[in-house]
């Protein structure tokens, strides 16, 4: 035999071998099928037994709705909408039959890649018409962008923790219509114009928190005035200057101002003041490295505000306030909040706050609370008992913090209105 024939001879044999396995395999495939299909009408009749599946549909879809909680929704698999999805076919049609359950949603990107924009678009899709809640994270991909903005015109809140590529969002700002609150922390290359272009794109913005802002060349650059933004955020690093966007903002209507680093701020915040005039009732300024750069003149421009907070790096800030507040220069101001980061109060800076608490008292007729938070407080009896009598009768709460610089962000507040404060 020829090796051409015998080589014929064995394909064919093999050929004949697999045929009868191919039949065999189909058979089984088909009673797996019936089996599936036994199996879930097992469950249904199963499942009509338990009460929770007598329920309404609309008591059922209430239910899921409370199980989101507070804040976002998570898109993790372990959590709701997403687990209620793989209890049963009953749960899953009334789940995706919900569009509330997807209108708020936290996505966390580990990677750039199809799988993550699928997810982010499916997810959009099933809130149908209803406004939108968005928070990002991570690594922002063309992919996941174009997700978005298939949708922009029902964002409300969109905040984006992450990187993100130069002008990503920004560009099309006009499609987010809705847009109310707008957070972009870990952009890169996003200049002061592309910020100024969001602000008159999104005339319904009421919050804007930004941070990294790449300060170009002024020239050019044409100031925006926002009848709606009423709480503006500033985040900032030693490479970056957010504040600067002060110079080109007139906002009439803001209540909240907040300014992670104050550094350099005085000129922005009086000529910003000046311009706007706002009812501003909130104010939080930090960073201040030295006392020469606390200035509180630009005070008298908002007679309105009530909360003031100010953030003191390596130096006692309590008294320099007190010696730049003036009579009369914040006539409403109630809550006061002094920030002594890397600093501690001892028994010698101690005997002088008493007498900073009177003029305090008496510079500002209208405060009901003053915090002072120190990196470690060590005070002497007697001074503890003179600063406990600005607390009787609730006129004066004299709250004073010891705040471990590893734990700083953890306040520990230490004394209370109420009883005897010591401070260890």
């Amino acid at each position: 035999m020829s090796s051409k024939a015998a080589l014929r001879k064995c394909v064919e044999d093999i050929a004949s071998a697999i045929e009868p396995r191919k039949s065999v395999i189909e058979r089984e495939q088909k009673v797996l099928k019936n089996l599936f299909h036994s199996l879930r009408e097992a469950q249904r009749h199963f499942e009509a037994f338990s009460p929770v599946a007598r329920l309404p549909d609309e008591i059922l879809s209430f239910i899921f709705q409370l199980c989101d909680g507070p804040g976002y929704a998570s898109a993790a698999p372990s959590c709701a909408p997403l687990l209620l999805l793989r209890v049963c076919y009953k749960w899953r049609e009334i789940v995706l039959s919900c569009p509330f359950l997807w209108t708020s949603v936290s996505f966390h990107a580990h990677t750039s890649g199809k799988k993550y924009a699928k997810l982010v678009s499916a997810w959009l899709g099933r809130s149908q018409a209803l406004p939108l809640e968005i928070r990002l994270s991570g690594f922002v991909s063309d992919g996941t962008k174009k997700a978005l903005e298939q949708h922009a015109s029902r964002v409300r809140t969109l905040e984006i923790r992450g990187v993100f590529p130069q002008g990503t969002f920004l560009e099309h700002m006009t499609s987010f219509s809705s847009l109310q609150t707008l957070k972009l922390f870990g952009a890169v290359n996003v200049t002061i114009s592309d910020y100024l272009h969001s602000l008159e794109s999104a005339p319904l913005l009421t919050e804007l928190g930004i941070a990294s802002i790449d300060v170009e060349t002024s020239e050019g650059m044409i100031a925006v005035i926002h009848t709606s933004l009423k709480i503006l955020n500033l985040e900032e690093d030693e490479y970056s200057c957010p504040s600067f966007i002060l110079r080109y903002l007139t906002l009439p209507m803001l209540e909240t101002l907040t300014l992670v680093r104050g550094k350099g701020t005085n000129v922005h915040l009086r000529d910003f003041f000046t311009r706007s005039s706002p009812p501003l009732k909130h104010l939080s300024i930090g960073g201040f490295e030295d006392a020469t750069q606390i200035d509180l003149g630009y005070l008298q421009l908002v007679p309105s505000l009530v909360d003031l907070s100010m953030a003191c790096e390596g130096f006692d800030g309590v008294p320099i306030v007190c010696a730049r507040m003036t009579s009369g220069l914040a006539p409403s101001l109630r809550h006061l909040s002094v920030t002594n980061q890397s600093c501690s109060l001892g028994p010698r800076g101690g005997k002088k706050l008493p007498s900073l608490l009177a003029d305090y008292r008496c510079l500002c007729p209208h405060l009901e609370l003053i915090r002072l938070e120190y990196f470690a407080c060590g005070l002497l009896e007697q001074t503890l008992d003179q600063v406990e009598r600005f607390t009787r009768g609730g006129i004066l709460h004299v709250h004073l913090s010891s705040l471990p610089l590893s734990q700083w962000r953890e306040v520990n507040e230490i004394s209370c209105s109420c009883s005897r404060c010591r401070v260890q």
